[in-house]
């Protein structure tokens, strides 16, 4: 299903009935939103939160708009800037997380995460995500097809997970 799909069947204007839009209604019913992470997330009181989203639009989760800093934006990006909080997602907003058989049915992020070899002591969360974010593209070089259009772009986007660290910006 393409967010396009999804926009046209969730407009209130012209909502449509087909099979495609039905589908799409309950694919969504089933999603957690940014919304829903937020309420969550919104009491939860610790010395140090990370998130990892291993979803397809992943970096959506901000907003189209976050701007990191004390700004008071409703959303999750402005929630995770308060907390202090460590987000990793696994893709662009705009870009899916493939998963494949090859990789015995796993993401990328997961087998980036769970292949690296721990060296640290004490552990440190933050290099093990960040290895996480440099080794994706990588492994989405490796794993998938990654042939030119005849335009000379890539047929399909790159997967690049980020990082967003918000430990140093906690209010007390």
């Amino acid at each position: 299903m393409s967010d396009e799909v999804a926009d046209e069947c969730l407009k209130p204007s012209g909502r449509r009935q087909d099979k495609m839009c039905q589908e799409a209604q309950a694919y969504l019913s089933k999603s957690i939103s940014s919304d829903d992470l937020m309420q969550w997330f919104q009491p939860i009181d610790a010395g140090q939160m990370t998130l990892i989203l291993d979803s397809c639009h992943s970096a959506a989760i901000s907003g189209p708009d976050f701007k990191p800093g004390p700004m008071g934006d409703p959303g999750f990006g402005q929630l995770a800037y308060d907390k202090g909080m460590l987000v990793l997602v696994a893709t662009q907003a705009d870009n899916v997380a493939p998963g494949s058989l090859k990789l015995d049915d796993r993401s990328l992020l997961t087998l980036a995460l769970t292949h690296q070899q721990i060296t640290s002591n004490p552990f440190d969360l933050r290099q093990w995500l960040r290895r996480a974010e440099i080794q994706v593209p990588i492994l989405y070089r490796q794993n998938f097809n990654t042939e030119q259009s005849p335009t000379g772009t890539p047929s399909q986007q790159q997967q690049e997970p980020t990082l967003f660290d918000f430990t140093n910006n906690r209010r007390q």
